[in-house]
């Protein structure tokens, strides 16, 4: 190794001095983009970007070799189920002045589902119960809201009920699918939200999983930008007629 290198190395090593953060981003991602986790407005969403962090992120604390890109992709399929064999069950999820075009709209609740944890990539998938600890939300939240407006998809017409009961739904379908040891409590935890799909239903749902976990990833982020894409036109359709 030069000298000189090794000299000017030694005399700044001190290893009790106090690293300097000021000018330091929080985090910086995949294709470069610099992160800083209290000023969420100064992040250009970026889907190549946020690709490379979802398919590289497991879920269940790596427990199970499951992405968060073939989550979402998962969520879609049983969504995707839902409206096709049991529509009637959309209005279950309406709240009381909640405008049915939007909030029950096929296309446009589709995109949520695709689009729901996205926000991971900058905030990391951490478990529910660890969250009140750490007062996650306060950040979380924030984040979630300016990743989706750049999406095109504003929290404020996400059907948050319906989104949240297709999450929970694919969360019991990967654990009893992939073994996990948890399995049985969350189904018992759970059970009052199961959606009401037949036995021949729920084992279809299966054999699409496991054919399509094994697909490439970037074929399922493809779908799921497609999805997403077109909520955002459909819903910034609606909200012009609506004005």
């Amino acid at each position: 190794m030069n000298s000189l290198i090794m000299n000017s190395r030694n005399v700044l090593f001190d290893p009790t001095a106090k690293v300097n953060r000021t000018n330091l981003p929080d985090i910086v991602l995949a294709l470069g983009t610099k992160v800083y986790f209290d000023k969420p407005e100064l992040t250009l969403y970026n889907p190549k970007e946020a690709f490379i962090h979802l398919k590289n992120l497991c879920r269940y604390h790596g427990a199970l070799k499951i992405s968060v890109v073939q989550h979402l992709a998962i969520c879609d399929i049983i969504f995707k189920t839902l409206i096709s064999d049991h529509s009637y069950l959309l209005s279950h999820f309406l709240s009381e002045g909640e405008d049915s075009t939007i909030f029950s709209n096929g296309i446009i609740q589709r995109g949520y589902v695709n689009s729901h944890d996205i926000v991971e990539y900058i905030m990391n998938d951490i478990a529910t119960g660890l969250k009140p600890y750490l007062s996650f939300k306060a950040i979380e939240s924030p984040w979630d809201s300016h990743i989706h407006k750049q999406m095109g998809l504003p929290l404020e017409y996400k059907n948050e009920l319906l989104v949240k009961c297709i999450d929970i739904n694919a969360l019991m379908l990967e654990m009893e699918l992939f073994n996990h040891p948890g399995h049985e409590a969350i189904m018992k935890a759970y059970q009052s939200i199961m959606l009401p799909f037949s036995d021949k239903e729920f084992m279809a749902l299966k054999r699409t999983v496991r054919t399509f976990i094994r697909e490439d990833s970037r074929a399922l982020w493809y779908d799921i930008q497609t999805h997403i894409n077109a909520a955002a036109a459909l819903l910034k359709q609606r909200r012009e007629i609506n004005g």
